[in-house]
Protein backbone atom coordinates (compact mmCIF):
# COMPACT_ATOMS: atom_id res chain seq x y z
CA UNK A 1 0.00 0.00 0.00
CA UNK A 2 1.28 3.49 -0.84
CA UNK A 3 2.48 5.67 2.02
CA UNK A 4 1.55 8.85 0.14
CA UNK A 5 -0.99 10.99 2.01
CA UNK A 6 -3.30 11.24 -1.00
CA UNK A 7 -3.88 9.08 -4.06
CA UNK A 8 -6.46 9.38 -6.84
CA UNK A 9 -9.18 7.63 -4.86
CA UNK A 10 -8.71 9.64 -1.67
CA UNK A 11 -8.45 12.87 -3.67
CA UNK A 12 -11.77 12.20 -5.39
CA UNK A 13 -13.44 11.40 -2.08
CA UNK A 14 -12.09 14.58 -0.49
CA UNK A 15 -12.87 16.73 -3.54
CA UNK A 16 -16.48 15.65 -3.83
CA UNK A 17 -16.95 16.13 -0.07
CA UNK A 18 -15.60 19.67 -0.52
CA UNK A 19 -17.99 20.30 -3.43
CA UNK A 20 -20.92 19.19 -1.31
CA UNK A 21 -19.86 21.43 1.56
CA UNK A 22 -19.34 24.54 -0.59
CA UNK A 23 -22.36 24.61 -2.87
CA UNK A 24 -25.24 22.65 -4.28
CA UNK A 25 -24.64 24.08 -7.76
CA UNK A 26 -21.59 25.31 -9.69
CA UNK A 27 -21.40 28.69 -11.47
CA UNK A 28 -24.15 28.91 -14.07
CA UNK A 29 -22.01 30.42 -16.84
CA UNK A 30 -18.63 29.90 -18.50
CA UNK A 31 -17.20 32.96 -16.73
CA UNK A 32 -13.59 32.04 -15.93
CA UNK A 33 -13.26 34.06 -12.72
CA UNK A 34 -16.46 32.56 -11.27
CA UNK A 35 -15.18 29.02 -11.81
CA UNK A 36 -11.73 29.88 -10.43
CA UNK A 37 -13.24 31.37 -7.28
CA UNK A 38 -15.60 28.43 -6.84
CA UNK A 39 -12.88 25.82 -7.32
CA UNK A 40 -10.40 27.68 -5.10
CA UNK A 41 -12.90 27.56 -2.25
CA UNK A 42 -13.47 23.84 -2.85
CA UNK A 43 -9.74 23.08 -2.83
CA UNK A 44 -9.26 25.15 0.33
CA UNK A 45 -11.97 23.08 1.99
CA UNK A 46 -10.30 19.90 0.76
CA UNK A 47 -6.99 21.00 2.30
CA UNK A 48 -8.63 22.03 5.58
CA UNK A 49 -10.50 18.74 5.91
CA UNK A 50 -7.50 16.55 5.04
CA UNK A 51 -5.03 18.57 7.19
CA UNK A 52 -2.85 19.35 4.20
CA UNK A 53 -1.24 22.65 3.17
CA UNK A 54 -2.40 24.28 -0.07
CA UNK A 55 -0.24 26.64 -2.14
CA UNK A 56 -1.74 28.98 -4.71
CA UNK A 57 -1.82 32.63 -5.66
CA UNK A 58 -5.57 33.06 -5.23
CA UNK A 59 -6.03 31.46 -1.83
CA UNK A 60 -7.77 33.85 0.62
CA UNK A 61 -5.48 34.80 3.50
CA UNK A 62 -8.25 33.91 5.94
CA UNK A 63 -8.21 30.21 5.03
CA UNK A 64 -6.73 27.86 7.60
CA UNK A 65 -4.78 25.97 4.94
CA UNK A 66 -2.75 29.09 4.13
CA UNK A 67 0.37 29.83 6.17
CA UNK A 68 1.86 33.32 6.56
CA UNK A 69 5.25 31.89 7.55
CA UNK A 70 7.73 33.50 5.07
CA UNK A 71 10.16 30.59 5.49
CA UNK A 72 7.63 28.40 3.75
CA UNK A 73 7.12 29.08 0.11
CA UNK A 74 3.38 29.52 -0.29
CA UNK A 75 3.59 33.22 -1.30
CA UNK A 76 6.02 32.29 -4.10
CA UNK A 77 4.25 29.22 -5.44
CA UNK A 78 3.50 30.13 -9.05
CA UNK A 79 4.67 27.16 -11.12
CA UNK A 80 1.34 25.33 -10.78
CA UNK A 81 -2.09 26.73 -10.03
CA UNK A 82 -2.21 24.75 -6.76
CA UNK A 83 0.04 22.39 -4.85
CA UNK A 84 -0.86 20.26 -1.84
CA UNK A 85 1.70 19.36 0.82
CA UNK A 86 1.45 16.72 3.50
CA UNK A 87 1.80 18.22 6.96
CA UNK A 88 5.11 16.46 7.57
CA UNK A 89 6.55 17.76 4.28
CA UNK A 90 5.65 21.40 4.82
CA UNK A 91 9.22 22.70 4.91
CA UNK A 92 11.51 24.90 2.85
CA UNK A 93 12.20 23.26 -0.54
CA UNK A 94 10.04 20.24 0.26
CA UNK A 95 8.22 18.56 -2.61
CA UNK A 96 4.42 18.55 -3.00
CA UNK A 97 2.24 15.49 -2.65
CA UNK A 98 -0.20 16.76 -5.32
CA UNK A 99 0.23 19.23 -8.19
CA UNK A 100 -2.93 20.73 -9.69
CA UNK A 101 -3.68 22.73 -12.82
CA UNK A 102 -7.10 24.39 -13.21
CA UNK A 103 -7.69 25.53 -16.79
CA UNK A 104 -10.71 27.80 -17.02
CA UNK A 105 -10.45 29.13 -20.59
CA UNK A 106 -12.90 26.59 -22.04
CA UNK A 107 -10.75 25.64 -25.04
CA UNK A 108 -8.89 22.47 -25.95
CA UNK A 109 -5.76 24.42 -26.89
CA UNK A 110 -5.59 26.15 -23.51
CA UNK A 111 -6.30 22.85 -21.75
CA UNK A 112 -3.34 21.09 -23.35
CA UNK A 113 -1.03 24.03 -22.65
CA UNK A 114 -1.65 23.56 -18.93
CA UNK A 115 -1.83 19.77 -19.11
CA UNK A 116 1.69 19.78 -20.58
CA UNK A 117 2.89 21.44 -17.36
CA UNK A 118 1.37 18.61 -15.34
CA UNK A 119 2.95 15.94 -17.54
CA UNK A 120 6.36 17.63 -17.33
CA UNK A 121 6.27 17.83 -13.51
CA UNK A 122 6.53 15.31 -10.72
CA UNK A 123 4.36 14.53 -7.73
CA UNK A 124 2.88 11.26 -6.46
CA UNK A 125 -0.48 12.58 -7.71
CA UNK A 126 -0.96 14.99 -10.64
CA UNK A 127 -4.43 16.47 -11.15
CA UNK A 128 -5.88 18.44 -14.06
CA UNK A 129 -9.25 20.24 -14.13
CA UNK A 130 -10.68 21.34 -17.46
CA UNK A 131 -13.93 22.52 -19.01
CA UNK A 132 -15.78 22.42 -22.32
CA UNK A 133 -18.89 24.23 -23.52
CA UNK A 134 -21.12 21.14 -23.68
CA UNK A 135 -21.21 17.40 -23.09
CA UNK A 136 -20.10 16.54 -26.64
CA UNK A 137 -17.02 18.72 -26.32
CA UNK A 138 -16.22 17.10 -22.96
CA UNK A 139 -16.21 13.73 -24.76
CA UNK A 140 -14.00 15.14 -27.51
CA UNK A 141 -11.51 16.46 -24.97
CA UNK A 142 -11.44 13.16 -23.08
CA UNK A 143 -10.82 11.25 -26.29
CA UNK A 144 -8.08 13.69 -27.31
CA UNK A 145 -6.15 13.04 -24.11
CA UNK A 146 -6.02 9.31 -24.73
CA UNK A 147 -5.26 9.78 -28.43
CA UNK A 148 -2.38 12.19 -27.83
CA UNK A 149 -0.97 9.89 -25.16
CA UNK A 150 -0.84 7.15 -27.79
CA UNK A 151 0.32 9.25 -30.75
CA UNK A 152 3.04 11.12 -28.85
CA UNK A 153 4.11 8.07 -26.80
CA UNK A 154 3.88 9.96 -23.53
CA UNK A 155 6.23 8.75 -20.81
CA UNK A 156 5.29 8.87 -17.13
CA UNK A 157 7.26 8.82 -13.86
CA UNK A 158 7.02 5.37 -12.29
CA UNK A 159 5.84 6.78 -8.96
CA UNK A 160 3.15 9.15 -10.30
CA UNK A 161 -0.53 8.65 -11.04
CA UNK A 162 -2.66 11.11 -12.98
CA UNK A 163 -6.23 12.30 -12.67
CA UNK A 164 -8.24 14.49 -15.06
CA UNK A 165 -11.66 15.92 -14.17
CA UNK A 166 -13.78 17.47 -16.94
CA UNK A 167 -17.22 19.03 -17.12
CA UNK A 168 -19.38 21.65 -18.78
CA UNK A 169 -22.10 24.00 -17.51
CA UNK A 170 -25.40 22.36 -16.62
CA UNK A 171 -26.96 24.00 -19.68
CA UNK A 172 -24.42 22.07 -21.79
CA UNK A 173 -26.14 18.80 -20.97
CA UNK A 174 -24.11 17.54 -18.02
CA UNK A 175 -25.97 17.08 -14.75
CA UNK A 176 -24.52 18.35 -11.49
CA UNK A 177 -22.51 17.04 -9.66
CA UNK A 178 -21.34 14.75 -12.47
CA UNK A 179 -17.74 14.97 -13.69
CA UNK A 180 -16.05 13.07 -16.51
CA UNK A 181 -13.03 11.44 -14.88
CA UNK A 182 -9.92 9.98 -16.50
CA UNK A 183 -7.41 8.08 -14.39
CA UNK A 184 -3.94 6.79 -15.18
CA UNK A 185 -2.67 4.54 -12.38
CA UNK A 186 0.99 4.17 -11.52
CA UNK A 187 2.78 2.17 -14.15
CA UNK A 188 -0.35 2.00 -16.31
CA UNK A 189 -2.12 3.68 -19.21
CA UNK A 190 -5.18 5.91 -19.27
CA UNK A 191 -8.36 4.12 -18.28
CA UNK A 192 -11.65 4.54 -20.14
CA UNK A 193 -13.29 7.80 -19.01
CA UNK A 194 -16.10 7.40 -16.49
CA UNK A 195 -18.88 9.63 -15.19
CA UNK A 196 -18.63 9.99 -11.42
CA UNK A 197 -21.28 11.38 -9.10
CA UNK A 198 -20.10 11.01 -5.54
CA UNK A 199 -22.87 12.80 -3.67
CA UNK A 200 -26.56 13.36 -4.14
CA UNK A 201 -28.03 16.84 -4.43
CA UNK A 202 -31.14 15.56 -2.66
CA UNK A 203 -29.35 14.20 0.41
CA UNK A 204 -29.65 15.85 3.80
Amino acid sequence: MSSDPMNASTFLDAFFAALKKNARLPPATENASDWTSFMTNCLCTLADETKMHLCGRRIPKSRACRSNDPVRHMPNEFHYDFTLYADGNWNWCSLPSVIIEHENQWSQHAFFQDFWKILAGFAPLRVMFGYAKDKDHVETLAASIRQKAHDDAWQYPAESEDLVLLRCPIKGGMDWPKWRVLHRPRGGSWKTPTDQVLFSTTSN
